[in-house]
């Protein structure tokens, strides 16, 4: 396993498996505290692998043809964020934006996986949560 500041892998091992599936579901994903109103896009999403997956150097049989492996590929651009509520001390957190792809790995050309590539960017967003009283309500 590496982690570093860049990207988070995990290695597989497709030796000793005949099969694989990397079919997952994400539940909660986030960089820093939840605050209201916040967009976490990769919250409650799941991806299911259509085809078998298998080693097609191990498992050399007629009636199941090799297929290829998968990785997932997630980018994110994260952005620190500030979040002022009234009476209440600000919260530092993070957002971030997130692009998908999904690629068949035919002939052993790359490593199937799950994998999370992340960069941080150059700016800072404040998020400052404002009531209006009733006499600013009734003026507008």
């Amino acid at each position: 396993m590496i982690v570093s500041n860049r990207s988070y892998v995990q290695s597989l091992d497709t030796r000793g498996s005949p099969e694989m599936n990397l079919s997952h579901v994400i539940t909660e994903f986030s960089f820093g505290p939840y605050f209201p109103d916040i967009a976490q896009p990769l919250d409650y999403s799941f991806e299911v692998a259509k085809d078998r997956m298998s080693c097609s150097f191990l498992v050399r049989t007629r009636t199941h043809p090799p297929t290829a492996f998968m990785a997932y590929q997630y980018f994110m651009h994260i952005v620190p964020t500030t979040y002022i509520a009234p009476r209440s001390p600000p919260l530092e957190t993070n957002q971030y934006s997130v692009t998908h792809y999904t690629r068949k790995l035919e002939h052993f050309e790359g490593t199937p996986g799950i994998f999370f590539k992340f960069d941080l960017d150059p700016m800072v967003i404040t998020i400052h949560q404002r009531t209006t009283s009733l006499v600013q309500f009734i003026i507008r």
